[in-house]
């Protein structure tokens, strides 16, 4: 693998060679077409040692320019088999300059790649985080584009293809290994309260001579191994179901072993009195706070405290307090939120946000050269306009709402940026963006009626970023500026599927 594409291009410019030298003594138009295919190869191999900027490369490409401006010459005297010789020499010089050139930086590229698909086939693939696996389909394309782009003797077009496919790959992995590290760090938490849990319950379960309730403990164990090698062959989703199970079980295990113990169970209504106590002198507070993630904690933590009074119920006391200790950290999470503890961190967190995007954007513009593609202006006023959206939406202390403007700000810098340093070309035609128009305007019209009746401004005013993020992007449409009215579309998407997803549930 490492090899093919050099040698790819060594027996193309080899046949050139041949096809430019095979009869060329005979007549003044096989000269002719020799001198043309000569041109084509010197263009192309000019552009390909510019891009890698190699001097002695450069030297052998001038040197094949001057034999060819000699072999016209000559032509032109009717020196035949001397312009002959100067074309097949010239065509030498080239072979010589792509090989010099080649030999060290597309190895290094292909070498790169090789090895970050490796990495990528073995964790992307089967991970289950379907946009790390999209950007990967997109790396693989790009991988085949540049193979087509060589085979072609577009060698710039090739390389760029390589390096686009070496970045996307390495985004596709670092997106998996920070779902990873996330589920990573809830896994490591589920398991040392787990071990905790163990301790106590093997202390009561060998204190009883309860036969089943040693049976229940072992069982627990054994998911519990299970959930350890379920994660170790990347099975988040049943590693984490396994402790669950195998936590059920050793509270069972507990109640099984201890009893209708008096005092497990006074422990267990002196707890949920607590509880409940808890829950009522917090409540007004987090209503007050009108934050969605301390009231939906709130929620959580009651549906916690029903199923502990369930468990007393059925005279499992453990297990009513196990769910009495996860309601009432759920609560005492949802007052910190409430209080704004978390809330301050956040808008501090927007407001540098804000600012560095500003600043971004500043830079980019200072970097632009003249003659970008109209679409690189357009996508930067795009990002402007969500910036300052962000600032107006800050400063009324709407920070979700916020975010929001910023992430569609960011998005529209990246796009932008692509587009000049990758050379990106337009793919989209007029057509295509006047279908996704038309859906996007049924979109805001169907959320518009969904959230018509919401209590929460905070969905409206999102689907009024949407709208004013549509009528840029029909303006770029009107004016031919495709990428980004395309790429105004997505985002006014994305906008309204997080609108309706905030919705309060029925």
């Amino acid at each position: 693998m490492q090899m093919r594409f050099l040698k790819i291009f060594v027996i193309l410019l080899a046949c050139s060679v041949l096809t430019s030298s095979i009869g060329m003594s005979q007549t003044r138009n096989d000269l002719i077409r020799a001198l043309e295919q000569l041109n084509r190869d010197l263009e192309r191999v000019r552009e390909l040692v510019l891009s890698f900027d190699n001097l002695r490369a450069k030297q052998l490409v001038d040197a094949a320019q001057k034999l060819r401006n000699e072999a016209v010459s000559v032509i032109e005297h009717r020196e035949f088999s001397v312009a002959a010789a100067k074309i097949k020499m010239a065509n030498g010089l080239l072979e010589q300059a792509v090989k010099i050139t080649l030999d060290k930086p597309v190895h290094r590229l292909q070498r790169r790649l090789e090895e970050l698909m490796r990495q990528a086939d073995h964790i992307v693939l089967g991970s289950h985080h379907k946009e790390a696996e999209r950007i990967l389909r997109e790396a693989k394309s790009n991988q085949e584009a540049g193979k087509k782009a060589f085979g072609a003797h577009n060698f710039k077009r090739a390389v760029e293809h390589l390096r686009v496919a070496i970045t996307l790959t390495e985004r596709s992995i670092k997106l998996v290994q920070r779902s990873v590290d996330f589920v990573t760090d809830k896994f490591i938490e589920q398991k040392r309260r787990f071990e905790s849990l163990r301790t106590r319950a093997q202390e009561i379960v060998e204190q009883s001579h309860d036969r089943r309730s040693k049976q229940i403990f072992h069982q627990a164990m054994k998911l519990a191994s299970s959930a350890e090698e379920a994660f170790r062959n990347r099975n988040f989703e049943l590693a984490q179901k396994f402790y669950n199970q195998s936590v059920l079980l050793l509270l069972r295990s507990m109640d099984i072993a201890s009893g209708v113990s008096p005092t497990v169970v006074d422990r267990s209504k002196i707890a949920l009195n607590r509880l409940t106590h808890l829950i009522e002198d917090s409540r007004e507070t987090i209503a007050k706070s009108n934050r969605p993630r301390a009231r939906k904690l709130l929620e959580r933590a009651m549906r916690f405290k029903r199923e502990a009074e369930l468990a007393l119920t059925e005279g499992r006391s453990y297990k009513a307090l196990w769910k009495i200790d996860l309601a009432e950290n759920m609560i005492q999470k949802a007052l910190r939120i409430a209080k704004g503890r978390i809330a301050s961190h956040f808008t501090n967190k927007i407001s540098q946000e804000i600012e560095n995007t500003e600043k971004d954007i500043a830079e980019f513009q200072k970097g632009m050269i003249q003659g970008s593609p109209r679409d690189v202006d357009v996508l930067i006023n795009m990002s402007k306009s969500a910036i300052n959206r962000a600032e107006r939406a800050y400063a009324a202390g709407y920070n979700r709402l916020a975010l929001e403007n910023v992430l569609a700000s960011q998005r529209f810098l990246s796009k932008a940026e692509r587009i000049v340093k990758y050379q990106e070309q337009p793919t989209l035609s007029k057509a295509m963006i006047a279908v996704r128009l038309n859906q996007l305007n049924e979109a805001i019209e169907k959320a518009e009626e969904n959230v018509a009746e919401s209590k929460q401004d905070w969905n409206r005013r999102l689907i009024q970023s949407a709208k004013e993020i549509r009528t840029i992007a029909v303006k770029s449409f009107q004016n031919g500026n495709y990428r980004a009215a395309d790429e105004g579309i997505q985002v006014a998407f994305e906008i309204i599927r997080k609108s309706l997803k905030n919705l309060p549930q029925n």
